[in-house]
């Protein structure tokens, strides 16, 4: 079999069980899942998933279970620490667990103050947990932490394990945090815990409630909402040597094939209707992360000396949300440097009343539905074009209908 037969093959392979569990799902209605109907901002948030994990740690509920969930945690947290924690002396009995602790105000300089994400303590011994879903890293975070809590083991909780930046450390060095993910540690976690709920009827809501967040973790990592459908799939990838190849080849090439379904069913038509409605000469224009990932388009017009206009995926914070897509104004690249011009853009566009400005965005509102580099909107772009299209329309419109409001009010665009 060549190359490309045998990439068809397991492309084949890899539907086949997608279909099947998706079938099973909507059959069993596991497809619903709690986490999913409160929204996205809301799933996308720390908090959320603070709570849920505290609450699952607390030995005094849900009722019934003890201690154990924690037991489970403290090993799987040894483990990640090469056994600094030692489960023996932390005495889980008189064990305390709090979310959002709060140690002061932060103070101007930075140096201390803050909410701690998840702070377990027994008396003697503290764990401070560091929760990054989304949300960017705060001045001197973990730094201020440790401070603190300096004899406390500092964990620094992402989906994937990525180290903190300097923007969080300070001069906190490597050794004296540790890394820890969702997609690992916290699934692990799971795992066992469910091994105690699963098949009893005491702990059914809980058995269910556990088996619906680790499909949304699953899901937030890259690894499908169904984990068992994840492992069969990763069983037809590494049966053999051709299989483990042509799967490198397609994920080598998702990226490409990503950008190209994004260009071709959604830039190019918004591309036609910017220029057919307000001028050939304006340019659409693309940026890409490290990854390669589109994940910006701006418009560029002619007569626009100091702004363009912006669709983004940045992460920022909205009414303490972390937004995952933004659209509005934005300064030109060159025109940073021009403070006093600038800010006299940011005051008139505060009164157009958006969501919240940066020193880059005069003016900032989220984007609700169809961020455009998401998994789902990428199926939309297959299943429902016109309304995504549409969607980034009215956007348009909405913002070359405030540019004007700008320009009669005497604003240099």
């Amino acid at each position: 079999m060549n190359g490309k037969s045998h990439i068809e093959s397991l492309l084949k392979q890899v539907t086949e069980i997608r279909l099947r569990y998706e079938e099973e799902t909507r059959r069993t209605g596991e497809n619903w899942n709690v986490f999913y109907a409160i929204g996205k901002t809301s799933y996308e948030r720390e908090l959320l998933h603070s709570y849920f994990i505290s609450v699952l740690l607390n030995p005094k509920y849900p009722d019934g279970k003890g201690s154990i969930f924690l037991k489970f945690f403290l090993e799987t947290l040894a483990e990640a620490c090469e056994d600094q924690l030692d489960i023996s002396v932390f005495c889980t009995g008189n064990v305390k667990i709090i979310t959002e602790k709060n140690i002061g105000p932060i103070t101007k300089d930075y140096e201390s103050g803050g909410r701690i994400d998840i702070f377990i303590e027994n008396g003697r011994q503290q764990i401070v947990i560091e929760n990054k879903i989304y949300a960017k890293e705060q001045q001197n975070q973990l730094y201020r932490y440790h401070k603190k809590y300096p004899n406390a083991i500092l964990f620094y909780l992402t989906l994937n394990g990525k180290e903190a930046t300097k923007t969080g450390l300070k001069d906190l060095q490597p050794g004296q945090y540790i890394c820890i993910s969702y997609r690992y540690h916290i699934l692990k976690w799971l795992e066992k815990c469910q091994q105690v709920t699963a098949g009893r009827s005491e702990f059914q809501l809980l058995d269910a409630a556990i088996r619906q967040y680790m499909g949304l973790i699953s899901d937030l990592t890259g690894q499908g909402r169904i984990p068992k459908m994840t492992k069969e799939i990763v069983d037809v990838l590494s049966q053999n040597k051709e299989s483990i190849e042509s799967a490198y080849n397609i994920h080598s090439s998702y990226v490409q094939a990503q950008n190209r379904i994004v260009a071709d069913r959604f830039l190019r038509p918004i591309e036609t209707f910017v220029k057919n409605k307000y001028g050939q000469n304006i340019e659409l224009k693309t940026k890409r992360d490290d990854s390669g990932v589109i994940v910006e388009f701006y418009l560029l017009v002619p007569d626009w000396k100091n702004i363009i206009i912006r669709f983004d995926n940045e992460h920022i914070k909205i009414d303490n949300e972390t937004v995952l897509g933004i659209y509005g104004f934005g300064f030109k690249q060159e025109k940073m440097g021009d403070l006093e011009a600038n800010k006299k853009i940011s005051v008139a566009a505060a009164h157009l009343e958006p969501e919240t400005q940066t020193l880059w965005w005069p003016f900032i509102n989220r984007i609700d539905d169809y961020p455009f580099w998401e998994r789902d909107t990428i199926n939309s772009l297959f299943d429902n074009a016109d309304t995504v299209i549409q969607y980034y329309q009215a956007k348009i419109i909405q913002l070359f209908a405030l540019a004007e409001k700008l320009k009669s009010n005497g604003v240099e665009l």
